[in-house]
Protein backbone atom coordinates (compact mmCIF):
# COMPACT_ATOMS: atom_id res chain seq x y z
CA UNK A 1 0.00 0.00 0.00
CA UNK A 2 1.58 4.15 -0.83
CA UNK A 3 2.49 5.88 1.95
CA UNK A 4 -0.31 9.14 2.62
CA UNK A 5 0.78 12.31 0.49
CA UNK A 6 -0.31 15.63 1.49
CA UNK A 7 -1.66 17.36 -0.91
CA UNK A 8 0.32 21.05 -1.05
CA UNK A 9 -1.45 24.24 -2.38
CA UNK A 10 -1.61 24.23 -6.01
CA UNK A 11 -0.99 20.06 -6.02
CA UNK A 12 -2.95 17.90 -7.68
CA UNK A 13 -3.43 14.12 -8.24
CA UNK A 14 -5.35 11.36 -10.09
CA UNK A 15 -7.92 8.58 -8.72
CA UNK A 16 -9.63 6.45 -10.92
CA UNK A 17 -10.57 9.42 -13.24
CA UNK A 18 -10.92 11.80 -10.60
CA UNK A 19 -9.12 14.68 -10.77
CA UNK A 20 -8.04 16.09 -6.83
CA UNK A 21 -6.67 20.03 -6.52
CA UNK A 22 -5.85 21.92 -3.95
CA UNK A 23 -6.16 25.40 -4.20
CA UNK A 24 -6.07 28.58 -1.41
CA UNK A 25 -9.87 28.70 -0.40
CA UNK A 26 -9.99 24.40 -0.55
CA UNK A 27 -10.04 21.18 -2.91
CA UNK A 28 -11.64 20.96 -6.49
CA UNK A 29 -12.61 17.75 -7.82
CA UNK A 30 -13.57 17.25 -11.64
CA UNK A 31 -13.30 14.65 -14.22
CA UNK A 32 -12.29 16.95 -17.35
CA UNK A 33 -9.37 14.88 -18.54
CA UNK A 34 -11.95 11.28 -18.20
CA UNK A 35 -14.54 13.51 -20.56
CA UNK A 36 -11.83 14.49 -22.77
CA UNK A 37 -10.82 10.70 -23.44
CA UNK A 38 -14.15 9.44 -24.41
CA UNK A 39 -14.88 9.86 -27.72
CA UNK A 40 -17.86 10.98 -28.93
CA UNK A 41 -19.43 11.65 -32.94
CA UNK A 42 -22.24 14.55 -32.65
CA UNK A 43 -22.58 14.94 -36.24
CA UNK A 44 -24.81 12.05 -36.65
CA UNK A 45 -27.16 12.77 -34.00
CA UNK A 46 -30.83 14.17 -34.60
CA UNK A 47 -30.69 16.00 -32.14
CA UNK A 48 -27.78 18.70 -30.55
CA UNK A 49 -29.37 19.42 -27.32
CA UNK A 50 -31.29 17.50 -24.23
CA UNK A 51 -35.12 18.32 -23.43
CA UNK A 52 -37.10 17.15 -20.55
CA UNK A 53 -39.28 15.62 -23.50
CA UNK A 54 -36.87 12.83 -24.75
CA UNK A 55 -37.07 11.16 -21.24
CA UNK A 56 -40.91 11.04 -21.62
CA UNK A 57 -41.97 7.46 -21.64
CA UNK A 58 -45.81 8.13 -22.16
CA UNK A 59 -44.23 8.09 -25.89
CA UNK A 60 -44.44 4.25 -26.29
CA UNK A 61 -41.06 3.15 -28.65
CA UNK A 62 -39.82 -0.37 -29.34
CA UNK A 63 -37.20 -1.36 -27.70
CA UNK A 64 -34.44 -1.93 -30.58
CA UNK A 65 -32.31 -4.98 -29.04
CA UNK A 66 -28.84 -4.29 -31.01
CA UNK A 67 -28.63 -0.85 -29.11
CA UNK A 68 -28.49 -2.90 -25.60
CA UNK A 69 -24.45 -3.51 -25.49
CA UNK A 70 -23.88 0.48 -26.38
CA UNK A 71 -26.38 1.71 -24.31
CA UNK A 72 -25.58 -0.09 -21.15
CA UNK A 73 -21.63 0.99 -21.90
CA UNK A 74 -22.94 4.60 -22.58
CA UNK A 75 -25.07 4.38 -19.16
CA UNK A 76 -21.78 2.76 -17.50
CA UNK A 77 -19.65 5.75 -18.36
CA UNK A 78 -22.60 8.39 -17.35
CA UNK A 79 -23.08 6.67 -14.06
CA UNK A 80 -19.47 7.41 -13.17
CA UNK A 81 -19.73 11.21 -14.82
CA UNK A 82 -22.64 12.13 -12.64
CA UNK A 83 -20.81 11.61 -9.54
CA UNK A 84 -19.32 14.89 -9.68
CA UNK A 85 -22.13 16.25 -11.62
CA UNK A 86 -25.07 17.03 -9.46
CA UNK A 87 -27.23 18.03 -12.34
CA UNK A 88 -26.95 14.87 -14.26
CA UNK A 89 -28.42 12.95 -11.18
CA UNK A 90 -31.96 13.01 -12.82
CA UNK A 91 -31.36 12.34 -16.49
CA UNK A 92 -29.06 9.19 -15.25
CA UNK A 93 -31.92 7.80 -13.02
CA UNK A 94 -34.09 7.88 -15.55
CA UNK A 95 -32.01 6.46 -18.20
CA UNK A 96 -30.71 3.88 -16.44
CA UNK A 97 -33.84 2.28 -16.30
CA UNK A 98 -33.63 1.95 -20.50
CA UNK A 99 -30.45 0.06 -19.88
CA UNK A 100 -31.28 -3.10 -20.65
CA UNK A 101 -34.29 -2.37 -22.91
CA UNK A 102 -33.04 0.79 -25.08
CA UNK A 103 -34.77 2.86 -27.70
CA UNK A 104 -33.00 5.31 -30.26
CA UNK A 105 -34.33 8.58 -28.49
CA UNK A 106 -33.35 6.98 -24.99
CA UNK A 107 -29.42 6.12 -26.28
CA UNK A 108 -29.50 9.81 -27.83
CA UNK A 109 -30.30 11.32 -24.70
CA UNK A 110 -27.71 9.63 -22.98
CA UNK A 111 -25.17 10.97 -25.57
CA UNK A 112 -26.52 14.39 -25.32
CA UNK A 113 -26.09 14.14 -21.63
CA UNK A 114 -22.31 13.13 -21.91
CA UNK A 115 -21.76 16.11 -24.30
CA UNK A 116 -23.45 18.44 -21.92
CA UNK A 117 -20.83 17.51 -19.37
CA UNK A 118 -17.98 17.36 -21.70
CA UNK A 119 -19.04 21.05 -22.36
CA UNK A 120 -19.88 22.53 -18.87
CA UNK A 121 -16.59 20.72 -17.71
CA UNK A 122 -18.34 21.18 -13.77
CA UNK A 123 -16.61 20.14 -10.42
CA UNK A 124 -17.02 19.80 -7.19
CA UNK A 125 -15.20 22.54 -5.04
CA UNK A 126 -15.00 22.15 -1.49
CA UNK A 127 -14.01 25.68 0.67
CA UNK A 128 -13.02 25.23 4.23
CA UNK A 129 -15.43 25.25 7.09
CA UNK A 130 -14.78 26.34 10.72
CA UNK A 131 -18.18 25.92 12.59
CA UNK A 132 -20.43 23.54 10.20
CA UNK A 133 -24.17 22.43 9.59
CA UNK A 134 -25.68 20.17 7.29
CA UNK A 135 -27.93 22.20 5.00
CA UNK A 136 -30.62 19.92 3.28
CA UNK A 137 -32.74 20.65 0.43
CA UNK A 138 -35.82 18.38 -0.49
CA UNK A 139 -38.01 18.62 -3.30
CA UNK A 140 -39.97 16.36 -5.26
CA UNK A 141 -41.83 16.32 -8.52
CA UNK A 142 -45.50 15.07 -8.84
CA UNK A 143 -47.44 13.76 -11.71
CA UNK A 144 -51.22 14.00 -11.47
CA UNK A 145 -52.22 12.26 -14.69
CA UNK A 146 -49.91 8.71 -13.48
CA UNK A 147 -50.25 9.28 -9.94
CA UNK A 148 -46.60 8.91 -9.40
CA UNK A 149 -43.36 11.36 -7.98
CA UNK A 150 -39.56 11.41 -8.11
CA UNK A 151 -38.01 13.29 -4.94
CA UNK A 152 -34.86 14.37 -4.46
CA UNK A 153 -32.39 16.40 -2.28
CA UNK A 154 -29.06 17.71 -2.07
CA UNK A 155 -26.87 18.25 1.05
CA UNK A 156 -24.63 20.89 1.38
CA UNK A 157 -21.84 21.54 4.75
CA UNK A 158 -21.39 25.35 5.48
CA UNK A 159 -20.95 27.19 8.25
CA UNK A 160 -23.14 27.20 10.95
CA UNK A 161 -23.77 31.27 10.86
CA UNK A 162 -24.71 31.37 6.82
CA UNK A 163 -28.32 32.29 5.57
CA UNK A 164 -30.23 31.08 2.92
CA UNK A 165 -30.06 34.12 1.04
CA UNK A 166 -26.00 34.31 1.17
CA UNK A 167 -25.48 30.55 1.62
CA UNK A 168 -22.29 29.30 -0.66
CA UNK A 169 -22.93 26.79 -3.71
CA UNK A 170 -19.78 25.16 -3.19
CA UNK A 171 -19.65 22.30 -0.70
CA UNK A 172 -21.99 19.99 -1.97
CA UNK A 173 -21.58 16.76 -0.37
CA UNK A 174 -24.46 14.54 -1.36
CA UNK A 175 -27.31 14.58 -3.64
CA UNK A 176 -30.42 12.40 -5.24
CA UNK A 177 -32.79 11.85 -7.50
CA UNK A 178 -34.95 9.35 -7.93
CA UNK A 179 -38.51 7.59 -9.05
CA UNK A 180 -40.46 6.97 -6.03
CA UNK A 181 -41.91 3.15 -6.62
CA UNK A 182 -45.55 3.94 -4.74
CA UNK A 183 -48.24 4.82 -6.52
CA UNK A 184 -49.07 8.97 -4.99
CA UNK A 185 -51.77 10.96 -4.65
CA UNK A 186 -51.06 14.31 -4.01
CA UNK A 187 -47.56 16.18 -4.65
CA UNK A 188 -47.46 16.29 -0.32
CA UNK A 189 -47.52 12.71 -0.11
CA UNK A 190 -44.50 12.77 -2.99
CA UNK A 191 -42.60 15.65 -0.91
CA UNK A 192 -43.05 13.45 2.26
CA UNK A 193 -41.51 10.51 0.64
CA UNK A 194 -38.39 12.82 -0.74
CA UNK A 195 -38.06 13.97 3.25
CA UNK A 196 -37.51 10.04 4.23
CA UNK A 197 -34.91 9.65 2.09
CA UNK A 198 -32.78 13.01 2.55
CA UNK A 199 -33.01 12.17 6.47
CA UNK A 200 -32.63 8.82 6.59
CA UNK A 201 -28.99 9.66 5.19
CA UNK A 202 -28.21 12.74 6.88
CA UNK A 203 -27.43 10.61 10.16
CA UNK A 204 -24.56 9.11 8.10
CA UNK A 205 -23.56 12.40 7.04
CA UNK A 206 -23.83 13.98 10.73
CA UNK A 207 -21.69 11.41 11.95
CA UNK A 208 -18.92 11.97 9.43
CA UNK A 209 -18.93 15.51 10.24
CA UNK A 210 -19.42 15.69 13.85
CA UNK A 211 -16.20 12.65 13.95
CA UNK A 212 -13.91 15.13 11.65
CA UNK A 213 -14.68 18.85 13.67
CA UNK A 214 -15.13 16.52 17.22
CA UNK A 215 -18.05 18.80 17.97
CA UNK A 216 -21.93 18.14 17.47
CA UNK A 217 -23.68 18.94 14.32
CA UNK A 218 -26.64 21.22 13.25
CA UNK A 219 -28.70 19.86 10.91
CA UNK A 220 -31.60 22.11 9.10
CA UNK A 221 -34.00 20.64 6.23
CA UNK A 222 -35.06 23.16 3.44
CA UNK A 223 -39.04 22.37 2.24
CA UNK A 224 -40.68 24.44 0.10
CA UNK A 225 -44.21 22.69 0.84
CA UNK A 226 -45.84 24.79 3.96
CA UNK A 227 -48.68 21.76 3.98
CA UNK A 228 -45.86 19.10 4.36
CA UNK A 229 -44.46 21.25 7.92
CA UNK A 230 -48.13 21.98 8.80
CA UNK A 231 -48.95 18.37 8.91
CA UNK A 232 -45.08 17.55 10.26
CA UNK A 233 -46.65 19.75 13.32
CA UNK A 234 -49.69 17.87 13.48
CA UNK A 235 -48.60 14.11 13.19
CA UNK A 236 -51.40 13.27 10.90
CA UNK A 237 -52.66 13.93 7.54
CA UNK A 238 -56.55 14.96 7.43
CA UNK A 239 -56.88 14.05 3.41
CA UNK A 240 -54.42 11.10 3.53
CA UNK A 241 -54.30 9.06 6.86
CA UNK A 242 -52.72 6.53 4.96
CA UNK A 243 -49.11 8.42 5.82
CA UNK A 244 -49.42 8.97 8.70
CA UNK A 245 -47.31 5.78 9.55
CA UNK A 246 -44.82 8.50 7.57
CA UNK A 247 -45.44 10.70 8.99
CA UNK A 248 -44.85 9.64 12.39
CA UNK A 249 -41.82 8.22 11.50
CA UNK A 250 -39.96 11.37 10.55
CA UNK A 251 -41.35 12.99 13.62
CA UNK A 252 -39.45 10.87 15.73
CA UNK A 253 -35.74 10.82 12.84
CA UNK A 254 -36.01 14.13 13.10
CA UNK A 255 -35.73 14.51 16.49
CA UNK A 256 -32.80 12.22 16.65
CA UNK A 257 -31.18 15.07 14.40
CA UNK A 258 -31.53 17.71 16.73
CA UNK A 259 -32.70 19.55 13.60
CA UNK A 260 -34.00 23.20 12.69
CA UNK A 261 -36.81 23.69 9.76
CA UNK A 262 -36.92 26.12 7.47
CA UNK A 263 -39.96 26.93 5.18
CA UNK A 264 -38.18 28.29 1.22
CA UNK A 265 -39.77 28.68 -1.98
CA UNK A 266 -37.85 26.59 -5.11
CA UNK A 267 -38.20 27.03 -8.43
CA UNK A 268 -37.01 24.37 -10.89
CA UNK A 269 -36.02 25.66 -14.90
CA UNK A 270 -35.26 23.57 -17.32
CA UNK A 271 -34.16 24.65 -20.42
CA UNK A 272 -31.57 23.66 -23.19
CA UNK A 273 -31.12 19.90 -21.24
CA UNK A 274 -29.87 22.03 -18.41
CA UNK A 275 -31.76 22.06 -14.73
CA UNK A 276 -31.13 25.20 -12.63
CA UNK A 277 -32.56 25.44 -9.36
CA UNK A 278 -32.75 28.58 -7.23
CA UNK A 279 -34.19 28.64 -3.56
CA UNK A 280 -35.81 31.64 -2.07
CA UNK A 281 -37.03 32.37 1.72
CA UNK A 282 -40.44 33.69 1.62
CA UNK A 283 -40.97 36.72 3.51
CA UNK A 284 -43.61 34.29 6.04
CA UNK A 285 -40.54 31.98 7.07
CA UNK A 286 -41.37 29.92 9.59
CA UNK A 287 -39.10 28.26 12.06
CA UNK A 288 -39.15 25.82 14.89
CA UNK A 289 -36.42 23.90 16.61
CA UNK A 290 -37.31 20.20 18.22
CA UNK A 291 -34.23 18.86 20.51
CA UNK A 292 -33.64 15.26 20.60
Amino acid sequence: MDEPEILSAEGEMGYTGLEVRKNESGFEISQEAYLKSIPIQTNDLPRKSLSSEMLNEEKEEKKEEDLVAVMMKVMGVLGWVYRTFADLAFVFNELSRYSSRPTGSKLVAALLALIRAHEKNDSLRFEGVIDPKLALFVDAAYSLSRCEGRGGFEAYLVDKKEKIEGMRRTNLAAWKSKRIKRKLISSISAELCALVDGVKQSFQWKRLAEALWMKPLKVEIYTDSAPLMEQLESGYSKREPRIDGLLKYVQQELRALNFKRRGCFRFLLVGSGQTDTQRIVGKGERESSTSG
